[in-house]
Formats: structure tokens, sequence, C-alpha cells
């Protein structure tokens, strides 16, 4: 379950491209557990915390080694990054070198 795919991979470089629908998922999980504390439904909130537990161990941690990739890159600025994280039709792109 790792929220990018690689859509282009040579010898000097690889494109991933971040699948929407995660961001999406995560703003639904904080929202309900904004929900929970608000109207005070603690089952909810509960319900809420495990999902966002689930989401961390099962699509963020696998993402670490990809991010930490792109921040080296931009750091000597060989990272090309396109499209927005919002849209699903045009779904942020990045570009890192090999």
């Amino acid at each position: 379950m790792k929220p990018f795919r690689r859509i282009d991979q040579d010898d000097l470089s690889e494109t991933l491209e971040f699948k929407t629908l995660y961001i999406y998922v995560l703003y639904l999980i904080l929202a309900m557990m904004t929900l929970g504390v608000v109207a005070d439904i603690s089952q909810l909130f509960n319900a809420s915390a495990i999902l966002m537990g689930i989401f961390f161990f099962l699509v963020s941690l696998p993402t670490l080694p990809v991010l930490r990739r792109i921040r080296e890159g931009r750091r000597t600025g060989c990272v090309s990054h396109s499209g927005r994280k919002w849209s699903f039709a045009n779904p942020y792109r990045v570009t890192l070198p090999r």
C-alpha cells in the first residue's frame, strides 16, 4: 500500500506519481477525529485514532525512504516536480535522479 507508483524509470532518473486518494483518506480520518472531539463522541474518536495508526504504519512508513531521496534531491537541485496533490486529473509527480 504505497501512496505512489513508478511511472517511468531509466538509467538516469525515475518518475514517481503520488496517489491523490491517500490525501483524501488522511483528511477524512482527521475530520472524523475532530468531529469525535468536538461532538464528544469517544467511540468515533477512538475508531479514527486506530485508523490513523493503521494509516501511519501501512502508508506513511513505507514512504519515508522516498521522501528522504526527494529531500536530498531538492538540496542539490536535481529534483523536478509537477502536478497537484489534490488533483485526480493532474496528480503530483516527482522526477528523481538515480
